[in-house]
This record gives structure tokens, C-alpha cells and sequence, in this order.
């Protein structure tokens, strides 16, 4: 199979790269052809137009968000898969919704199917194509390097800086719906003291006012970023705070975007910053850690790939509660959730599994086997060629 992929010769972000590199690997374990094609490069550009519109010769092309939007103005039969890399409303989560003969979207939390769908019922978006959808979590990284497990807890994520109040709440907002401002606070509220992602936070915010119509949720829509740009970095903040508030030696990896840094929100003799790194050298160190703690990213009905890069890497993993990861492990026993209404006792495993070789490495060993067969690049790689087969009859 020829399979063209979109992207850039090279990444200056710490995570999207690698994601890249590891469907790429993916495709090609499973004895499939990769090509690649840049999209800031003319001549690369060209060899790919002439592979889908002259020559035919590929089964399908497939890029990240809208990566190949342009290439693929003209309508090619050929079939495409857009990656979406967070959630749909996310403002920097655009462009896939370009209007394509075969399409099929991958996303992350299984609340983001029934967005998609009214996405594409808008009258901007409605095409004679239908778009398919695919739940698909991104899979995990794997460090070849030597595991010496010399780090006890690493949290690796970065995040942009927060004011005390979010947006809606300031004199300059934009918002001067009062009503409307009550429902936000109360789905901020929701995403503050339980492990809900954006939708399930408005739809229940909804429904104690008695607005239980798919309707009120889709007025709503346009207001899910700005809850979720708040609800995000604020969950990642908390995160930290507790776990130095443990006392145990935390490795902290990632900077504020565009600035800020975590030293403005967590202190402590115990908090050992390694700032921003490019993927690889957090993988070396998460290869060689105890513990990885991660939150979600608001997926708490789908996965964040840092759990599975964890796992598959040896550390024992401490997550923010997924209904979707509450399916696929048991708690407890191959991985450990903490939520946001039991946050300090549920951080407080970190001791035992520090203080427990025995218990740690047993829950490590159960987490690796199901990561290993469940959720690696090419687990994803052969769920994307399934369901091609099944929609577009490819081989």
C-alpha cells in the first residue's frame, strides 16, 4: 500500500514531531509504503499533485488537523485521513472540515463524535460528502535507552499561563449575556471538581436549568474554548501543586506558551525543573522514571498519549480519571487515577509505589502488557487501515 503522508521536515514543537514519526513507523511495521510530503516545499508539493491527480498511484494521503487541505482543494478521489490533534473547538484544531469526496476525521475524547457531527450539519460545512469519523487516542512512544529509573515522579506537560479569573469574568469581556455568564461558571466549576471533559461539564451546567435539548448544547458551542483554555492549564497547575505538596522529588518538564514558566505557580526543594524539551530527551527521562503522573488535557472520555507512553516505557502511571482508560485498565492495579474532589488522597499513592518495589513493578508489568498490544502507533496505524478497508473498500 502507498500511503502519502503531509507534514514538515522538521518540528519545532515538543510533541506533534513525534506523533508524526510514530504513525509514519506505524504504517511501515505493517509492511506499508510511507511517502512523505512537505507542505513548505514547492517541489515536494508538486511530486505529490502528481501522484494524486496524474499517476493515481496512492491508496490514500492522511495528515494531522488540516495538514494537506490545500494539496487536496481539487477534490481527488483518493481517500484522505485527517489526525486531529485535540479537540475540534480548540481554536488551533482547524481547517479539517474542508469539503473532500472520501474523509475520515480521527478524534481523541468520545464527546468529540457528537460535536464533529454537528459541526458538519452547519450550513458553512455541508457538503454533498459525507465525513466519517474514528475514535483513536494517539498512541504511545518507546524509549530505547537503558532504564535506570533514576527520576522518582515526573510530570511532563506544558501549558499557558492563567490570570485569577478567566476571561468571561473580566470588565472587558465580551460577554454581557448574564445568564449565559452563569452557565460558564458553573461548567468551569464542574471541570474544577470533577474529572469531566468541556461537553459533559456544559451539558449536565444545561440540565439543572432544565435545558436537556441538544439545541441549548449547540448555542453553547462557541464558549467551549473559552472554558476549556481556562479548565486546561488550571487542571495542570493543580496537578503540580499537590504533587510537590507530597514532598517526594518531582521532575517537572515544560515551559508556559508563548511565556511563563512553572516556577511562577510551584515551589519547593522537592520540584527539580528540566524547563521545555523536544520530545526524545523527555522520553529518555520518562524511560528512566518511577512514576509519570499526567493529566488528561480535558479527555476524560478518551486519552491523553501520555499514558500509554508511560506505560510502555515502564513507569508506573498516575492519571486523571477517563471513563474510556477506566475501560481499557483497572485501577489500582495497572494504573492509579486521581480525580478532582479526592485529589490529595488519590496523589498519595505516589508513596506507596515509591516505597513498594513489589507492588510497583507488578502494576508496571500488567499496564506494559496491555499497552503493548492495545496502544502503540501501530495499533493505531492498523485501526485507521480497518476502517479505510471498511469505508473505501482498500486493501
Amino acid at each position: 500500500m502507498r500511503i502519502l503522508f503531509f507534514t514538515y521536515p522538521s518540528w519545532n514543537h515538543p510533541a506533534i514531531g513525534s506523533n508524526v514519526q510514530g504513525l509514519i513507523k506505524g504504517f511501515e511495521e505493517l509492511g506499508h509504503t510511507v511517502i512523505l510530503c512537505f507542505i513548505n516545499d514547492v517541489s515536494s508539493l508538486r511530486q505529490a499533485a502528481d501522484m494524486i491527480y496524474v499517476e493515481k498511484s496512492l491508496d490514500f494521503t492522511i495528515g494531522m488537523n488540516n495538514f494537506g487541505m490545500n494539496m487536496l482543494s481539487q477534490q481527488p478521489e483518493t481517500p484522505h485521513v485527517s489526525v486531529l490533534l485535540d479537540e475540534p473547538f480548540n481554536n488551533h484544531c482547524i481547517g479539517y472540515e474542508a469539503p473532500l469526496p472520501k474523509h475520515l476525521i480521527t478524534y481523541l475524547d468520545r464527546s468529540d463524535n457528537d460535536i464533529l457531527k454537528y459541526i458538519f450539519s452547519l450550513p458553512k460545512y455541508v457538503s454533498k460528502y459525507k465525513k466519517h469519523t474514528l475514535f483513536m487516542p494517539l498512541g504511545g512512544g518507546m524509549n530505547k535507552q537503558p532504564e535506570e529509573r533514576c527520576y522518582d515522579i515526573v510530570y511532563s506537560s506544558g501549558f499557558w499561563p492563567i490570570d485569577d479569573v478567566p476571561s468571561w469574568k473580566k470588565t472587558d469581556s465580551d460577554i454581557n449575556n448574564t445568564r449565559l455568564l452563569s452557565i460558564l461558571d458553573d461548567a468551569l466549576y464542574l471541570m474544577q471538581n470533577f474529572p469531566v471533559n468541556v461537553r459533559d461539564a456544559f451539558k449536565e451546567s444545561l440540565k439543572s436549568r432544565g435545558m436537556y435539548d441538544e439545541e441549548y448544547l449547540h448555542i453553547c458551542l462557541p464558549y467551549f474554548w473559552r472554558v476549556l483554555s481556562y479548565a486546561k492549564p488550571w487542571r495542570k497547575i493543580e496537578t503540580v501543586k499537590k504533587l510537590a505538596a507530597t514532598g517526594r522529588t518531582i521532575h517537572l518538564i515544560g515551559n508556559g506558551s508563548p511565556s511563563g514558566s512553572w516556577k511562577d505557580y510551584v515551589s519547593g526543594k522537592n520540584v527539580i525543573f528540566h524547563g521545555a524539551l523536544m520530545f526524545d530527551e523527555t522520553l529518555k527521562i520518562i524511560g528512566n522514571s518511577k512514576i509519570l503522573v499526567t493529566d488528561e488535557a480535558c479527555f476524560n472520555d478518551g486519552a491523553h498519549d501520555r499514558v500509554f507512553t508511560g506505560m510502555l516505557n515502564g513507569a508506573a502511571v498516575v492519571a486523571e480519571y477517563s471513563s474510556y482508560l477506566d475501560e481499557q485498565f483497572t485501577n489500582q492495579e495497572d494504573i492509579f487515577f486521581y480525580d478532582w474532589q479526592h485529589t490529595d488522597e488519590h496523589l498519595g499513592i505516589v508513596h506507596k509505589l515509591l516505597d513498594d518495589d513489589d507492588f510497583r513493578l507488578s502494576a508496571v508489568k500488567k499496564a506494559y502488557n496491555i499497552a503493548i498490544n492495545g496502544h502503540t502507533w501501530t495499533n493505531r496505524a492498523k485501526k485507521i487501515l480497518d476502517t479505510l478497508a471498511i469505508l473505501y473498500d482498500i486493501k
